[in-house]
């Protein structure tokens, strides 16, 4: 594993964030298991900051010294890159190092501008232990340019399970679709096509209306829907993954998170079908990035 100073080498790079806590050290697993797939280059981004009370205010102000603050993040780096060795063996991959003085959110947003991929732990340091999500989580799933994987914990790497994406008829959705897919071919694994539905209590019956639709013909058509949708949307790939395709008859998040119970990724679009332009990120990426037992990525829409 070679080890230098950040330059601009490869063309591709992956982000990730280390603040010590658990799920930044499963972040750490999971993005390098990726760059490994993507022969990318691993940015490790460690921030620090002083504590508001350290500075002066004053004759009677109090100062702390900032090297210990500096020192213990460079620490964490150097930490991670030591497991990384051992993680890997003598797997090759690149790993760029920077130790910054600014807040983690900033950090990793600022260096996202020239990733093409962004992996973050569910929650840092100082989160609460009843908080599902980190405030650094929120804000990068929220703003940052390139598809984002906010991973749980240690359980799930790259390559261990199906690639699932949930999809409606939004451009969302079809970024997600096309990543999806490329990852699904990227790791060898089968790509499970999603899309979620609530049946009405009620229907109505004949031409006026949509017929007997009950659960089983509703999947019947919704999956050869989803199967005609996924091979248009994907046609022009080089390469496409095995694809199945699920119309379950729940709703959009149930069914997604239902679908990955036992995947190794769940993509989803920043916005869905009912997205308002002004929202960074719809109800339905919200919720899977919140519940969702596997690593969850979400994708802009721009991405593909």
């Amino acid at each position: 594993m070679d080890i230098m100073e950040q330059t601009d080498s490869l063309p591709e790079r992956i982000v990730v964030g280390v603040d010590g806590s658990d799920h930044s050290i499963a972040a750490l697993r999971w993005a390098a298991e990726e760059a490994v797939l993507r022969h990318a280059t691993l940015l490790i981004v460690s921030a620090w900051h002083m504590p508001v009370v350290a500075y002066p205010a004053g004759p009677t102000g109090i100062f702390l010294d900032p090297g210990p603050f500096e020192t213990e993040a460079k620490r964490l780096v150097d930490d991670a890159v030591a497991q990384l060795r051992v993680d890997l063996g003598d797997r090759a991959l690149t790993v760029e190092t920077t130790v910054v003085y600014e807040s983690a959110a900033t950090a990793i947003l600022e260096r996202s501008e020239h990733a093409s991929l962004v992996v973050i732990g569910s929650r840092g340091r100082g989160g609460f232990a009843s908080l599902v999500l980190g405030s650094v989580a929120v804000a990068c799933i929220h703003h940052c340019r390139v598809p984002v994987v906010v991973v749980h914990d240690a359980g799930h790497l790259p390559g261990r399970g199906d690639v699932v994406v949930g999809i409606d008829d939004s451009s969302g959705a079809r970024a997600a679709l096309r990543w999806a897919a490329i990852e699904a071919v990227r790791v060898g694994q089968r790509l499970v096509v999603v899309h979620g539905m609530e049946l009405p209590d009620t229907m109505p019956q004949g031409a006026a209306g949509y017929g007997p639709l009950l659960e089983d013909s509703f999947k019947e058509v919704g999956e050869r829907l989803l199967e005609v949708t996924a091979m248009k949307e994907l046609a022009d790939l080089a390469e496409r993954p095995e694809i199945e395709t699920r119309a379950v008859a729940l709703d959009a998040v149930e069914a997604l998170l239902v679908e990955a119970e036992n995947a190794g990724l769940l993509v989803v679009g920043s916005r869905g079908r009912g997205g308002f332009a002004g929202l960074l990120l719809g109800s339905v990426s919200q919720q899977c990035v919140h519940h969702a037992r596997c690593p969850v990525v979400v994708v802009p829409e721009q991405s593909s």
